[in-house]
């Protein structure tokens, strides 16, 4: 009881964290409404689930066990599409014509119809599934086929699933039909996967409170706890089955035992360390960076009489940290080492989408503000110069290792202010919620030798940050749960097409194909569908353009908006009806900036002289 009444404050900030991030569990799951809406009744058959399931084993069949491995070794000749997922020849003028023939569905929408019965809104979701779908336990086959995502976190995942199973939760069956027929059963898989995400992004929350605590003291800490549980990103990112939240908990507990070894020489915390640390990098390669803050972390420590006993100890340090962390490593990624060549064909394609239009300012004025929310954003960038002034043990220890790792992402991720806060930087989640530890030595320092008026100033200055945030917060928490229910602008604008578009109308669409990040759910099979628009740059090129388009106001639009003949579009369409979903909370008008729940989509139509 002692302990529970010493840190109350905590342990409320942790059932918030938590609980704000179960309101998230269902948004765009597959679902029997979703289905509904893609499938008329007289496709919801086990003919046309068979025909799908067909023709999903058949890109396996063309790219092996490891499509991502596949598309590396095609970014170099062709896309992964071409053939694949994609088999319909383009027109001259770029665009796909998928319409169905004599009852025959094409083979791209026959995909589409099996990724919104089988799929979520998030395109990677389904390669965890995926992966844990090739493992046969029963003849101790437990090779993923699938290394982007590593075994520490995969397999804790399937473990979770074969405990679902056992208790009766889930129902596991080999046949994809059964899941086509019943969406609402697959979409368990993803809400187990996204609780996991649930809990380490709420284990982000107490590491930050470890770190901070150790570096300065027990009233910042709980500061900077706060500021990591209200940010808006531990809640959107907690509700993806993905492996960033996971790898940043072993990552930010590795952080910990660094910061323990600054302080102290004990042994025990190398072994930890390196153990955390190959926790982290097991899950998400991009850990990596983390490890270079142990080697600083020795560096900056005083109780050193000459340079060459400094030298000799960050040696050992390393090597044995390394050591303990590759062995960890290999233990959770046992098949890795055999499939070195797949691993090096993931990354290939991964690389394809890092831009080379370097901006690096903009992860600070972009991503980190997006991502905090512009009060928090701001108080941080006062701490970051707070801290630089005044320069105490604390602050140098925090500035040497956080400044060098924010300007390796912003020199390899700052390109292009997309809309997503996070963006690519999400790759490096501990460095989106450590900077929340200057505000919290800002504002506690500050108070300390302010005033009595200054005291109420700095209160109610941070009062407002944490208010102003936790509204944010509450905004996404509210956007993610509305896309589970009726009220999903998807399904809003799904209902309205099927009811207003007369079937046999040409629609357009961004992507080649329909995506379920990228499309609501409607009939495809009804329409003539008109694709592959978003590598038009010039939509007067066209030679047919659709009666309607229909366009899911992604981050991934708002780039496109910018290289795409936008003033032309909108000189031939008209806007006849936008599904939105805009949240106000007082004065503040909240604005979904980089969630992926509830964005907006519009329907357009053709304006008379425009049609040809």
């Amino acid at each position: 009881m002692k302990i529970l009444r010493e840190n109350y404050k905590l342990i409320l900030l942790l059932v918030f964290t938590f609980a704000t991030a179960l309101f998230g569990t269902r948004w765009g799951l597959p679902s029997s409404a979703r289905t509904e809406l893609v499938l008329p009744e007289n496709l919801r058959s086990r003919e046309i689930y068979e025909l799908m399931a067909k023709t999903r084993s058949g890109i396996y069949e063309k790219v092996s066990d490891n499509p991502s491995a596949y598309a590396g070794r095609m970014s170099a000749i062709k896309s992964y599409d071409e053939g694949v997922t994609r088999i319909t020849p383009a027109n001259a003028d770029g665009t796909l014509v998928l319409a169905a023939k004599n009852g025959k569905i094409p083979h791209e929408i026959l995909l589409a119809m099996n990724a919104f019965l089988l799929r979520t809104n998030h395109p990677h979701e389904q390669d965890i599934l995926s992966a844990i779908a090739k493992m046969r336990p029963a003849k101790f086959d437990f090779n993923p086929r699938f290394f982007r995502y590593g075994g520490s976190y995969v397999y804790p995942i399937a473990a979770m699933y074969a405990i679902a199973a056992k208790v009766g939760y889930l129902k596991i069956s080999p046949d994809i039909t059964f899941y086509h027929a019943r969406p609402d059963e697959i979409a368990k898989f993803y809400i187990i996967g996204r609780l996991l995400s649930c809990f380490a992004a709420t284990m982000c929350v107490l590491l930050i409170y470890m770190i901070t605590k150790n570096i300065y003291d027990k009233k910042t800490a709980i500061l900077a706890a706060l500021f990591s549980a209200i940010v808006p990103i531990t809640l959107v990112d907690a509700n993806i089955m993905r492996t960033q939240p996971y790898a940043a908990a072993w990552a930010l507990l590795f952080i910990y035992f660094v910061t323990r070894i600054y302080s102290s020489s004990e042994k025990k915390y190398f072994w930890l360390a390196g153990a955390s640390i190959g926790m982290s990098i097991g899950a998400s390669i991009n850990s990596f960076i983390y490890f270079f803050f142990l080697p600083l972390a020795i560096y900056l420590k005083e109780d050193f009489e000459v340079w060459h006993k400094k030298i000799a100890d960050i040696v050992k340090a390393i090597a044995l940290v390394s050591s303990v962390a590759l062995a960890v490593f290999l233990f959770t990624n046992p098949y890795l080492i055999f499939s070195l060549a797949d691993y090096r064909d993931e990354l290939k394609w991964v690389r394809v989408f890092v831009m080379k239009d370097i901006r690096p300012w903009l992860v600070v004025t972009q991503n980190l503000r997006e991502s905090m929310g512009v009060f928090l954003w701001a108080a941080t960038l006062a701490g970051i110069i707070y801290a630089l002034v005044k320069r105490n043990k604390g602050d140098v220890f925090l500035a040497s290792l956080l400044l060098p790792a924010l300007a390796y992402v912003a020199a390899f991720f700052g390109y292009e202010a997309v809309r997503y806060g996070s963006a690519n930087i999400r790759l490096y989640f501990p460095l989106l919620l450590m900077p929340l530890i200057f505000p919290a030595r800002f504002i506690t320092g500050v108070h300390e030798n302010a005033s009595r008026d200054g005291k109420i100033i700095i209160i109610a200055s941070a009062a407002v940050i944490a208010v102003y945030t936790a509204a944010l917060r509450v905004s996404y928490a509210a956007w993610l749960f509305r896309d589970s229910a009726e009220s999903s602008t998807n399904i809003r604008a799904g209902k309205w097409i099927n009811e207003n578009i007369p079937k046999g109308a040409s629609v357009g669409i961004m992507k080649y194909t329909p995506h379920t990040d990228a499309t609501p759910p409607f009939r495809f099979a009804d329409y003539r569908i008109i694709s592959n628009f978003e590598f038009l740059n010039d939509i007067n090129g066209v030679r047919k353009l659709p009666e309607y388009f229909v366009i899911s106001e992604t981050p991934d639009f708002e780039g496109l908006k910018k290289k795409y003949d936008w003033k032309g579009f909108m000189n031939r369409y008209r806007l006849v009806q936008y599904f939105d979903d805009e949240l106000k909370i007082g004065p503040f008008i909240m604005r979904n900036r980089f969630g992926y729940g509830n964005l907006p989509v519009a329907v357009y139509n053709l304006t008379g002289e425009s049609g040809r």
